[in-house]
This record gives C-alpha cells, structure tokens and sequence, in this order.
C-alpha cells in the first residue's frame, strides 16, 4: 500500500490532466485511507468537491477534452459528515488501521481555553480527549488494525502489539479510556511519535518497510518538554520525515491549549495529514 500511496500523492504533485483517468481508478479500486488519498487528489487537481466514483465518471466524460488542473490548494479539504468512517476531533478518514496518539499530561486537566484547572471537569482538556476517543474507538472498523498510546512524561502502549480490532479489545480499550486513563506529568512529544513508528511496523531504513498501520491521530496541548529525549522542535519534524520516508503514515494533528500549533501544523502538513484545534 505504501507504493501506491506514493504513486498516488506524485499524481497530485505533477499536476496533470493525464493523472485523473489513474485517480479515478484508485478511487475504484482502493479501500480505507487510500480511497480518502484519491478522493482528495481529484479534488486537489481539479477545485471540485465529488465524493462518489458515480459523479467522478460522470463529470471526466464531459470535461476531460478541454480539463486543465487547478492551482494546488494549501491543505487537504475537510471532510464533511458521513465522508469518513471515523472522526477525532473533526478530523475524518476512512481508515482500517489507525493509531491514536494522545497527551495525557497535567495540563491536560486545564479548561479548553484557560491554563488553569477546569472549575467543572466535564469541560476540561482531558474530559474531551476521552469523548472524543470513545467515539473514534466505537467506529473503528472490525478487523482494523488499532493501537492506542498515551504520554506524558513517559510512553505509555496500551496495545504493546497490533491486534485486529474486534468486540473485546474494542469493551477493553473503552473501558480503559473511561476508567483508568488518568492525566499527570509533563509532555515527551519526541518519545510519543518514535514509539508510534515502532508500533506501526518495522525499521524505516529496511527495504521491506511495511507499515500495519496507515493513519496516526496525534493530540496533545503542551510543548516538549525539557526531560525529553529530543525537544528541539524543528529535529522532532526531521526524524519524522525520516520515519516516514518509507512508511507514509498520515499523521493527523489536533492542537489544544498552549500547544505550538505552527509546529504542530507543520508536523501534519509535512505527513499528509490534516490540522484541527478545536
């Protein structure tokens, strides 16, 4: 999948007519994420806003003669309700494989908008982490493959290896998010993204790279912090891209509270991903 994702995001980049007969293919031919990747490649090249293989075909057989690409848009278009089949904090995929990568740190106790405890709990950070999580993980598809890791000044892998998702690991992971999942501890960015990559697959630098996992939701609303490995923001991109030179996650960021959101932005810009701060 991670050549045709690549063959698919090149298509968009050239920016040519000859690439849109290929995109609708893919769209035919493809499932999960990368259905979403031609869906939005089609939409890049040409400013229109189908979602259906049925009104793709039809508009290509009346402009294909005369069809010129459009200049690149900034961002992937945000999908709208019912274009994915999950949703974190607004953002929507279509994805199987998904991991969730979430700040469980102090801070994450504040209110949405304020850097001091939320007076009521139920509209603090952590309280719409965890909506928002239960709700993803009740619509991740059967047989998905899921991952679920939480940090703070440490790591934490709550699915220490890839398990296909099914009815009790789905009751366990809920359970775990409503009744256990607790916020405290700073904020190791660098050290949440490394471990994701390791959950994802093998070596980046192996020529068999074959990532289990297609689709990272990141969330967090601190910096890193100073105990980290690596705090230096623009370095923590850097490994990402070398992580990712082979896999092609798409890292989709939400950006709460205090949180660097140029950095943040950055990071999901530069994995094709989208940005949400709610």
């Amino acid at each position: 999948w991670t050549v045709r994702a690549s063959a698919i995001q090149a298509l968009r980049s050239i920016r040519s007519a000859k690439a849109i007969p290929a995109l609708i293919a893919a769209l035919e031919n493809e499932t999960g994420r990368l259905r979403d990747d031609a869906n939005e490649s089609l939409r890049s090249l040409t400013g229109l806003k189908y979602v259906n293989l049925k009104s793709w075909k039809g508009w290509w057989e009346k402009a294909q003669s005369g069809f010129a690409p459009v200049a690149a848009a900034s961002r992937p278009t945000k999908k709208k309700e019912g274009e994915g089949t999950v949703a974190f904090a607004g953002i929507r995929t279509s994805s199987r494989n998904i991991a969730f990568v979430v700040d469980v740190s102090g801070s994450m106790n504040f209110s949405l908008d304020e850097e001091k405890d939320a007076p009521n709990p139920e509209k603090s950070r952590f309280a719409m982490l965890k909506r928002e999580l239960v709700s993803a993980i009740e619509r991740v598809p059967d047989g998905g493959a899921f991952a679920l890791l939480t940090f703070s000044s440490f790591v934490t892998n709550w699915t220490p290896k890839l398990e296909p998702m099914r009815a009790d690991l789905r009751r366990r992971a809920l359970d775990f998010v409503q009744k256990e999942m607790k916020a405290e501890g700073s904020t190791n960015i660098y050290g949440a993204l490394k471990e994701a990559f390791q959950v994802a697959g093998i070596g980046a630098s192996d020529k068999y790279y074959h990532p289990s996992i297609d689709t990272i939701f990141f969330l967090t609303d601190g910096t890193p912090s100073s105990d980290s490995e690596v705090t230096d923001k623009e370095k923590i991109l850097a490994a990402v891209r070398q992580w990712n030179r082979l896999g092609k996650i798409s890292i989709h960021v939400v950006c709460l509270g205090e949180a660097d959101a140029l950095f943040l932005k950055k990071l999901a810009e530069q994995n094709n991903g989208e940005f949400a701060q709610p």
